[in-house]
């Protein structure tokens, strides 16, 4: 027969060692040891770049170190939503502690959000990361420009630079 049975396992991340001993009612013992590793602890983001406040470019990237010990690979994924990925969606490998990370900001403008998860093998997620920058592709208006308020002449070397300036989005 291939019974099936659930256990539930010792707190505490670290190898965990089980033992099935089996009787027949002769009295006869068969016993086999396994060993899985309890790992609950997802990966640690210990540093990561902050974006701009204001930007006019269509990317920018961000940097990040990872911790996290007895893995090879890691995964994150990138999104403009804030809805938690699944397992299966189309998340990126990466196997080193130090990672760059384009972003896309072609064609949009404003307030900008993107959100950033990372997981390990067995799908351990990190909290949610926001990076959040403004694009603004407007440049400021400039009006008024006077020196000594309109002179065209001067006998000093120091002038009175006066202009009037606006800019709807960044200041």
């Amino acid at each position: 027969s291939n019974p099936t049975i659930n256990y539930q396992l010792s707190q505490g991340d670290q190898l965990k060692t089980l033992n099935l001993y089996l009787r027949d009612h002769a009295g006869n013992i068969a016993q086999q040891q396994q060993n899985i590793q309890l790992d609950t602890t997802p990966p640690v983001i210990s540093a990561i770049s902050t974006l701009p406040p204001y930007n006019n470019s269509d990317s920018l990237q961000i940097s990040l170190t990872v911790d996290k010990p007895n893995e090879e690979v890691l995964f994150y994924f990138l999104s403009s939503t804030n809805q938690t990925p699944s397992l299966a969606e189309n998340w990126i490998a990466f196997d080193q502690n130090s990672l760059n990370i384009p972003l896309d900001f072609s064609g949009v403008s404003g307030l900008q959000n993107r959100y950033l998860w990372l997981r390990d093998g067995i799908g351990n997620l990190t909290p949610l990361y926001t990076l959040q920058t403004t694009i603004d592709r407007n440049p400021p208006t400039l009006t008024n420009f006077l020196i000594n308020e309109g002179d065209n002449f001067t006998n000093s070397t120091t002038v009175a630079l006066s202009w009037n300036a606006t800019d709807d989005v960044s200041g």
